[in-house]
């Protein structure tokens, strides 16, 4: 559903995403990856099981405004002001919902 493009430099070329995501049966309190297992990864985005609760609908959005991040080369929110946490947030909503509704229109 991502465009090429987008698909192209976070997965194929700069390896940049991983995700991770644990069902009801196998919840996990913490998650530990060590600096060699993410060694080719630029970020890591990780759904916990409650995300699969929601819609179909509601799970696009989120996994593509995560994604929408990664894309944007935003910082994690850690430390940034709320200006800026709002700004990155408001951009990766506009980002996720552009590539969704050019999904639709296909």
């Amino acid at each position: 559903m991502l465009p090429d493009d987008v698909f192209e430099k976070l997965f194929i070329n700069n390896k940049s995403i991983l995700f991770s995501t644990e069902n009801e049966e196998r919840r996990a309190n913490a998650l530990y990856i060590s600096h060699e297992d993410f060694k080719e990864y630029k970020s890591l985005i990780h759904f916990n099981y409650h995300i699969w609760k929601y819609s179909e609908k509601k799970i696009f959005e989120i996994i593509f405004h995560e994604i929408a991040h990664a894309y944007l080369d935003h910082k994690s929110s850690v430390g940034q002001s709320n200006m800026e946490n709002d700004k990155n947030e408001c951009e990766a909503d506009k980002l996720a919902n552009k590539w969704i509704q050019s999904y639709k229109d296909k």
